[in-house]
């Protein structure tokens, strides 16, 4: 079953600036009811998409640091 998201939800989701306002979000701090199916297909259509995460390493030490 695919991913839906309701009618209000995606109007506020395509509202938002992404660069602005989720950009530089340093930790994933949103609960959601999503499936281990939901991320398989996401996954499958990040790469058809070619999509290329930008990422930096941390020491397990500093990964909370700010």
């Amino acid at each position: 079953m695919p991913f839906v998201k309701k009618k209000a939800d995606k109007e506020i989701l395509m509202a938002l600036d992404y660069p602005s306002q989720l950009w530089m979000e340093k930790e994933n701090q949103i609960g959601a009811n999503v499936t281990r199916a939901d991320v398989r297909e996401f996954l499958q259509i990040a790469a058809e998409a070619n999509i290329k995460p930008e990422f930096q390493e941390y020491e397990l030490k500093d990964a909370n640091q700010r």
